[in-house]
C-alpha cells in the first residue's frame, strides 16, 4: 500500500544507471548538432553565391512551414565532423560521472521489495483507472472474464486464426505508394509513411470504476499497427473538418466561453432546462460504410477551409479508400488470441477521434434537420458528451430524446436533466440570479493521485503543480467564496502528497489575486513561446533530451546546466570554424521522466512481458543446465 499509494506518475530513483540510455541520449543530440552543421554550412555557401548573383531575389523575411511526414530519424549527414563527435563523447563520460555520489533513495528498502512482489505476483492486474480513477487492483481471472465478455459481443468481434499484419502492411504501403503516384505526397513523405517494421496492435481494457459492475473501456493500442502511418495521414486530412464543426470543445475553456455568451443573450429563467446527452459507446457503434462515407462528403464539403495548404489534398474517394482500409483491417491481440474489429473505429487509432467527432456533426445536422418538433436554441459537444440548454417544458424535451434515440439503429443516448443545477466535463453548472455559474466537479471516485513530492522530477516540475492545479480551479469557480473553499481543500490534497506548506501556500496564494477574467483567455503559440525566447535571447534551441536523474540538478560539485555551458562554451572557443555555425545558438538540459511506476506494474500487452518467463533463481538455473546435460548425454 505504501508503494501504490505514491501513485502511478511516481519515478523510483533509478540508482542502477542504464548506460545504454545514455549513449542512446547523446547520440541523439550529436545527431542534432551533426544536423544543424551540416545545414549552415550548405546555407552559407547558398548566401555567398546569392552575393554574386544579382539577379537572386530573396526574402530574409520568407519562412516555410514544416512539410509534415518527412521525419527521416536514420539520417546522419556526410561527412561528419570529428570535432562534434569527441564534444559528445567527453560530454557523455562527463554526465555518467555526475551520477556515481550515491543519492538517498527515495523507496526504503521494503518498499523495494514490494515492488518487486507485486511486478512479480500473476494473480493480479493493475490498471489505471478510467477518468482520474487512481490505480486499480482486479483479480486477474475478473479482467480476463470481463474482456472475454467484450470480445465475445460476434456482432463487434470476430476470433481469428491468422495474424494478417504483413499482409495488411503490404496494402497499406500499395495504399500509400497510389498517392506517391498521385503526387498527392513527396518521396521522403512517402518513405516515412512506408518505413517502419509492423506490429500486431494489442488490446486492453481501462476499468471504469464509477459505474456499476466496473466495465472495462476497450483500447486498441495501435503503435506500430499495420496502419498506424496512414492512420496519422487521414487525421491530417481531416483537420480542417473538424475545426469547421460548430460548438465543438477542445476543452473545459470553451465550454466556459460558451456560457458566457449564454449569460449576455440568452434569458436565464427558474424554468430554463440544464441537459446533458451521452453517447453509449460512441466508437464501437458506428457503422464502417456509413461512418467513412459521411466523413468523406464532410471532408469534401469544407475542403475551401484548406488555405495554401502546405501538401496537395487528395479526393473524396481516395479518402474513402483509405478509411475503409483503416476500419475494416483491425486485427489485434489479447493474451495470444487474434480478433478482428467488424463494426465501429477503435480507441486508440490516431485518426478516431476526428472520425467520430466529424461522424456525430453529420449524425446530428441529419437529425435536427429531419426532426418536426422544437429543438433546442444550443447543442455543444465534446465527442460523445452533449450539452443542451432550453427554455421549454419537460414534455418537448422528452420527444426530442425519443425521436433522437429513434434515429439511429446503434447511437443511443443517454440524459440528465435539471432545472437547478447539472455537471458537464469537469465542471458542475447552476443557475444563481438568472446567470450560468460554475464550479469544480470531482467525481468520488477521483482520488486526485497527483505527483507525490519525493518522485524523482526536477523541482521546478513539482513546484510548478499546484500553481497549475490552482489556475484550473480559479478558471472554473467563479464565486469567491466556493474558490476558497476549493483551493483550501486542494492545498490539503498537495500536503498530502508530501509537499512542503510553505511551497503550496506560496504557489496557490499567487492566483488568489488573479483576475478569473484573465485565465480564460488562450495564450497564442507565439505567447506560450515569448518567456522562452527571451531566455534564449531569441538564438536557436538545440536541446539535450535526457533522463531525469537527480544528480544532474543536486550535485554538489556542479549542475548538469553548469556543466554543458562550460563545455560549451571551451568547444566553440577552440574550434573556431565552428563558431559561425553555432554563432546563434543555445544547448540546454531537457529532462525526460524515468520509468513510472505506471511503466513498471502496468501493461497494454497482457500478460506483460515481465511475465512471459518465470522468475527463476540461479539454484534452478544450475539444476535447468544439469537436466538439459543429461538428457543431452542420453538422448
Amino acid at each position: 500500500m505504501s508503494v501504490l499509494n505514491k501513485g502511478l506518475t511516481f519515478v523510483p530513483i533509478n540508482y542502477k544507471f542504464n548506460k545504454n540510455t545514455l549513449q542512446s541520449e547523446v547520440k541523439n543530440f550529436e545527431r542534432r548538432l551533426q544536423l544543424h552543421n551540416f545545414f549552415e554550412n550548405i546555407k552559407m555557401r547558398k548566401n555567398k553565391q546569392q552575393q554574386f548573383n544579382t539577379n537572386t531575389k530573396t526574402n530574409s523575411n520568407e519562412t516555410q512551414s514544416r512539410i509534415p511526414f518527412t521525419k527521416n530519424p536514420n539520417f546522419w549527414p556526410t561527412p561528419l565532423n570529428d570535432k562534434i563527435n569527441i564534444f559528445c563523447h567527453n560530454l557523455k563520460i562527463d554526465l555518467y560521472e555526475m551520477t556515481k555520489p550515491s543519492y538517498k533513495d527515495n523507496l526504503t528498502k521494503k518498499e523495494r521489495l514490494a515492488l518487486k512482489d507485486i511486478r512479480s505476483d500473476t494473480t493480479i492486474t493493475i490498471k489505471k483507472g478510467d477518468k482520474g480513477a487512481g490505480i486499480v487492483i482486479m483479480n486477474t481471472q475478473d479482467y480476463l472474464d470481463k474482456v472475454d465478455k467484450q470480445l465475445t459481443d460476434t456482432n463487434t468481434y470476430l476470433k481469428v486464426q491468422t495474424d494478417d499484419t504483413i499482409q495488411v502492411k503490404q496494402k497499406t504501403d500499395e495504399l500509400i505508394h497510389s498517392l506517391y503516384n498521385l503526387k498527392a505526397i513527396t518521396y521522403k513523405q512517402r518513405r516515412y509513411l512506408m518505413n517502419f517494421k509492423p506490429q500486431t496492435p494489442v488490446y486492453y481494457g481501462i476499468p471504469k470504476v464509477h459505474k456499476e459492475n466496473v466495465p472495462l473501456r476497450p483500447i486498441v493500442s495501435q503503435i506500430d499497427g499495420p496502419t498506424s502511418k496512414l492512420n496519422e495521414l487521414i487525421d491530417f486530412y481531416l483537420s480542417k473538418a473538424e475545426k469547421s464543426i460548430p460548438n465543438l470543445l477542445q476543452d473545459t475553456t470553451a465550454f466556459l466561453h460558451i456560457l458566457q455568451d449564454l449569460n449576455k443573450n440568452f434569458p436565464i429563467t427558474d424554468d430554463t432546462y440544464l441537459i446533458t446527452l451521452d453517447v453509449t459507446s460512441l466508437y464501437t457503434n458506428i457503422p464502417q460504410q456509413e461512418g467513412a462515407t459521411w466523413v468523406t462528403d464532410y471532408y469534401e464539403e469544407t475542403k475551401n477551409m484548406w488555405v495554401n495548404p502546405i501538401m496537395p489534398l487528395i479526393t473524396k474517394t481516395k479518402l474513402y479508400e483509405c478509411t475503409m482500409h483503416i476500419l475494416t483491417n483491425t486485427t489485434f491481440n489479447f493474451n495470444g488470441t487474434l480478433y478482428r474489429q467488424l463494426y465501429g473505429t477503435t480507441m486508440g487509432a490516431r485518426f478516431s477521434v476526428k472520425f467520430a467527432n466529424t461522424y456525430m456533426h453529420v449524425l446530428l445536422n441529419k437529425f435536427l434537420k429531419e426532426y418536426k418538433g422544437e429543438i433546442p436554441p444550443l447543442l455543444a459537444r465534446l465527442v460523445d458528451d452533449l450539452f443542451l440548454i432550453w427554455n421549454t417544458n419537460i414534455d418537448t424535451i422528452n420527444s426530442f430524446i425519443t425521436a433522437l434515440n429513434n434515429f439511429h439503429p446503434t447511437i443511443k443516448f443517454t440524459a440528465n436533466i435539471s432545472k437547478t443545477n447539472i455537471q458537464f466535463l469537469d465542471t458542475i453548472v447552476y443557475k444563481k440570479n438568472n446567470q450560468l455559474l460554475t464550479k469544480l466537479h470531482i467525481k468520488p471516485t477521483d482520488n486526485k493521485q497527483y505527483l507525490h513530492y519525493y518522485s524523482s522530477h526536477p523541482a521546478h516540475t513539482k513546484k510548478s503543480i499546484p500553481y497549475s492545479q490552482a489556475i484550473r480551479y480559479r478558471r472554473i469557480v467563479v464565486e469567491d467564496d466556493e474558490l476558497n473553499s476549493s483551493l483550501s481543500n486542494l492545498r490539503q490534497m498537495f500536503l498530502d502528497r508530501c509537499y512542503p506548506e510553505t511551497l503550496v501556500t506560496e504557489q496557490i496564494n499567487k492566483v488568489k489575486n488573479i483576475n478569473r477574467e484573465d485565465t480564460l483567455k488562450y495564450k497564442t503559440k507565439d505567447e506560450k513561446q515569448s518567456k522562452f525566447k527571451t531566455s534564449l535571447k531569441d538564438d536557436e534551441f538545440l536541446p539535450l533530451s535526457i533522463t531525469f536523474h537527480p544528480n544532474y540538478l543536486y550535485n554538489k560539485k556542479t549542475t548538469i546546466h553548469k556543466l554543458i555551458h562550460t563545455k560549451w562554451t571551451e568547444f566553440l572557443e577552440q574550434n573556431s570554424e565552428l563558431q559561425t555555425t553555432f554563432a546563434h545558438t543555445q544547448i540546454k538540459a531537457i529532462f525526460k521522466k524515468g520509468a513510472t511506476l505506471a511503466q513498471l506494474l502496468t501493461s497494454s500487452k497482457f500478460p506483460p512481458k515481465w511475465h512471459d518467463k518465470p522468475i527463476i533463481s540461479s539454484d534452478d538455473e544450475e539444476i535447468i543446465n544439469l537436466l538439459a546435460l543429461f538428457l543431452a548425454e542420453n538422448e
